[in-house]
């Protein structure tokens, strides 16, 4: 396939896999099931996944690839904190100490960060950034 191709598929298949999340909604997907418009009020999540520079060619022939594959958390206005950081925390601990793999690709993860809490029109939001590489 292609490195950034597994390196997508192993953090996708590893949120998908966590228990009583909210619905996923990914970038550029044409399913039925994808095409709904999120609710108002119903929660969900939006990853994506941004690749950083690649070392190209290191010193064992190999390149290093890094990134941080972002989660978007959308949750019900006016409910307090705690639905969207439970949801965060969820995500957390299912990455926390996690390594991937894809088509013998190893991901590894470096760190798990979550960001301020804001408004987003009709939702409350937030992301947690999973930073990783992946030496290939």
């Amino acid at each position: 396939m292609g490195i950034f191709n597994d390196i997508q598929n192993a953090l996708n298949n590893k949120l998908s896999s966590i228990p009583l999340i909210p619905k996923i909604f990914y970038s550029n997907v044409d399913t039925d099931d994808n095409r709904a418009i999120p609710t108002h009020g119903i929660p969900y999540l939006r990853p994506t996944l941004m690749p950083a520079n690649s070392t190209v060619a290191s010193l064992d022939g190999k390149d290093y690839h890094r990134g941080i594959y972002q989660i978007d958390i959308y949750t019900q206005l006016k409910k307090g904190s705690a639905p969207i950081l439970i949801i965060a925390d969820q995500i957390r601990t299912a990455f926390k100490n996690a390594d991937l793999v894809s088509n013998s690709n190893i991901i590894h993860i470096t760190s798990i960060s979550i960001s301020n809490q804001r408004r987003d029109e009709s939702f409350w939001t937030c992301h947690v950034q999973i930073n990783y590489f992946c030496v290939a």
